[in-house]
């Protein structure tokens, strides 16, 4: 009697419940004190499910942005990062006239412009206060009578247009870019001194033979004083004191015997830099002493005869 009573009662109990959404199959459900995760929670969850942290997500905008696609332009494909062509296509949709395009792309253009402008303004401000102040400092060691430090760059070889608000730094900014300078003021210099004593030469010669290799020396010199030029121009216009210390410079002709063939690997800027870091001899204690170590290793590489005359010069 008391057997048919609960079978009666599982009938009734089934009977009211019904599987669907949120109600599994009882033959499915987990028992008592039977979890669904026995393996627990794995590490680092919690924190990954919170979302990427700012910086990470800036990380993913930025690197986005600047994922390089492949469009179509005028029958074409063109290689461009997202935001190019982002650009592109709102400025095409502005020339189209279309008001929101042509709103935004103009703000667009506006604010990055009020951006750049402020950026150069502040950066010329540094300059022109860099300057100023390392000017006077070097006046004042002048005035004193007492060595002038080195700084690099140097004032004079920073030229501000207030005007124009532009600027130019026509030198070198730290100790390795000044020794490669260096350098190339020496073989500039030699170029220059080696064509007058080439045209001198060319002038006194009568034979046909060497006047032609006159000529050609001096074709070569004159090559090697343009490529020259066109990285340092005439550079120091200032009284740098390592560089005259040698007897270089635009009022000084001390004459270095120089290679009559032109070779490009002279000008090379990794070549000198790297020749003039080198010191086999230890360290030097003044500028003068380094720039005569580099000066004595740049004639043994290039050795060359001294040509008749050419003490005189």
């Amino acid at each position: 009697m008391a057997a048919r009573r609960k079978g009666a009662a599982a009938q009734l109990k089934s009977a009211e419940y019904e599987v669907g959404y949120g109600r599994p199959p009882k033959h499915s459900q987990f028992g008592p004190g039977q979890s669904g995760n026995p393996a627990g929670r794995p590490r680092g969850s919690k924190n990954r499910a919170s979302g990427l942290p700012l910086h990470r997500f800036s990380d993913v905008i930025i690197e986005e942005a600047y994922r390089s696609i492949t469009v179509s332009e005028n029958g074409r494909s063109v290689t461009m990062p997202v935001a190019q062509a982002f650009m592109r296509s709102l400025g095409v949709s502005a020339l189209k006239g279309q008001a929101r395009a042509q709103k935004l792309f103009a703000d667009l253009l506006a604010a990055t412009e009020r951006k750049n402008r402020a950026e150069h303004v502040e950066y010329v401000k540094a300059l022109f206060e860099y300057k100023t102040a390392k000017r006077k400092a070097l006046d004042s060691c002048r005035e004193q009578g007492i060595p002038a430090p080195e700084f690099l760059p140097h004032p004079d070889d920073i030229v501000i247009d207030v005007v124009a608000g532009t600027f130019e730094v026509c030198g070198p900014t730290n100790q390795e870019q000044l020794e490669v300078w260096e350098e190339l003021a020496s073989l500039r210099d030699q170029a220059a001194d080696m064509i007058k004593y080439r045209k001198t030469e060319l002038e006194a010669e009568e034979n046909d033979d060497r006047r032609a290799e006159l000529r050609e020396s001096i074709a070569h010199f004159e090559l090697e004083l343009s490529m020259v030029r066109d990285v340092i121009g005439e550079w120091p216009k200032h009284q740098s004191p390592s560089y005259l210390e040698t007897g270089a410079g635009e009022n000084s002709h001390t004459l270095i015997p120089a290679v009559p063939a032109f070779s490009t690997d002279r000008l090379d800027p990794t070549t000198l830099s790297r020749r003039s870091a080198r010191n086999e001899e230890g360290p030097l204690q003044t500028e003068s002493e380094r720039r005569e170590q580099r000066r004595a290793r740049w004639l043994q590489a290039h050795p060359a005869p001294v040509d008749a005359g050419w003490a005189d010069i």
